[in-house]
């Protein structure tokens, strides 16, 4: 199963490259999370 990924998505590189963009996309929403969470406590922090 593995290995057809591997031939699917055109080698190893390929399937390295898919997973590093799947955690950068993960580790960006967690931030963007964050940074909202913040904003919203400094709207109800300064009323």
């Amino acid at each position: 199963m593995k290995r057809d990924l591997v031939v699917l998505f055109g080698g190893d590189g390929a399937a390295v490259r898919i997973a590093l963009a799947f955690d950068a996309i993960r580790i960006g929403l967690a931030e963007i999370r964050r940074g909202v969470a913040g904003f919203a406590a400094e709207i109800a922090g300064s009323t």
